[in-house]
């Protein structure tokens, strides 16, 4: 079948997914976290135009995942106290230096949270969506 004989499909909606990135950082209440640090890990799904660059094929039509996990990596190397802040100043970050991000959807969990129990991870869900 020739190119122009295949029937087209328009793209709805795109994300840019990063998924299980790991981090050692200084978060938390307990003054042994803010010494010892703890493990985390982040996932993101961040709604971004991405039409063009499935059209394209160029990186300058896209939201660079690189460009994201270096911002992602600055802000979890900055210690707060709860990962609900953290989650916040990331997703305010990314917004801000990509400003065509319409929704980013984000966990962050610490891996061995001190509560007492065994567990994976405990953290924070949200789902951020863009005011304009």
């Amino acid at each position: 079948m020739r190119r122009e004989q295949l029937m087209t499909m328009k793209i709805q909606s795109g994300e840019i997914i990063l998924q299980n990135l790991r981090f050692h950082a200084f978060h938390g209440v307990m003054p042994q976290e803010r010494f010892v640090g703890n493990d985390y890990v982040l996932n993101l799904r961040i709604s971004y135009p991405l039409a063009a660059a499935a059209t394209s094929d160029k990186v300058a039509d896209t939201l660079n995942y690189a460009d994201v996990y270096a911002f992602v990596a600055e802000e979890m190397n900055q210690p707060s106290a709860l990962v609900e802040h953290v989650a916040q100043r990331i997703a305010q970050r990314l917004k801000h230096a990509f400003p065509r991000i319409t929704s980013i959807s984000l966990q962050l969990l610490k891996c061995n949270p001190p509560m007492g129990g065994d567990a994976d991870g405990a953290g924070v869900a949200f789902t951020f969506v863009s005011e304009e």
